[in-house]
């Protein structure tokens, strides 16, 4: 059975050592165990609950009505998974880390979780391990665009151009590719070379938005690497 949950942006405090830029995912679906929504038909409730206290910085409150949940549900992922959330809000990201590991042991298919350590990792400053997360989710959850777009990402700053160029075309089978991620294709295929494929990834994304500076000005990178300079020139002058 699958809940959607209201999400809510999660920063670290100003004082912390490390500086959150990037939001930490709530909630992106909740598998209940069967066992406990016949133990306890207010689960779901309770659980939107709180994260909308989360959501409203009632950490404190929310903290509060989790040690209810967990008490009655000690492995709920769901529970778990929010109040990983709460330390990783709190600063406390090894505790966070730790909270997050219980919820994936409980449900190893539990997205959600698998998600938020990727940007736990990814606040921690720790890529490969961000890497490792973000795969897990792309396997259970293919059509994740956001996880895609991540770990494609990652896997281009860390060098590794072919794998994430593998996952943007295993993606691109399941569905269109966004304007970002063909924007990230063309700049895939242009490190390795590939001035068509990078060509149609560009030429894809101005099919979408005509108007896209990024894809005009990829266009004009691949007419340099030909070099045809006047359509460089042609292309410049559009962007």
């Amino acid at each position: 059975m699958r809940i959607n949950l209201a999400n809510a942006n999660v920063c670290l405090p100003r004082s912390q050592l490390v500086v959150c830029r990037l939001a930490v995912v709530i909630l992106l679906l909740i598998v209940l165990v069967p066992e406990v929504l016949a133990q306890s038909g207010d689960l779901v409730k309770r659980l939107e609950h709180v994260a909308a206290l989360i959501a409203d910085n009632r950490t404190t409150d929310a903290e509060q009505e989790l040690s209810g949940v967990l008490r009655r549900a000690p492995n709920e992922p769901a529970a778990l998974n929010l109040l990983g959330t709460i330390r990783a809000k709190q600063g406390k990201l090894r505790e966070a880390e730790l909270v997050f590991f219980r919820a994936v042991r409980a449900d190893n298919q539990f997205v959600a979780a698998h998600m938020n350590l990727a940007y736990l990792y990814t606040l921690m400053g720790q890529p490969t391990k961000a890497i490792s997360e973000l795969k897990e989710v792309v396997r259970l959850d293919p059509k994740n665009t956001e996880a895609v777009e991540k770990l494609a990402r990652f896997l281009l700053a860390q060098g590794q151009i072919d794998e994430g160029i593998k996952v943007l075309e295993q993606a691109s089978q399941l569905q269109q590719l966004s304007p970002p991620l063909l924007l990230l294709a063309g700049d895939a295929y242009l490190k390795v070379g590939n001035a068509a494929r990078a060509e149609e990834s560009y030429q894809s994304v101005l099919s979408q938005e005509s108007e896209s500076t990024e894809a005009v000005l990829g266009l004009a990178q691949v007419a340099q690497f030909r070099g045809d300079t006047n359509t460089v020139s042609l292309y410049l002058a559009r962007a």
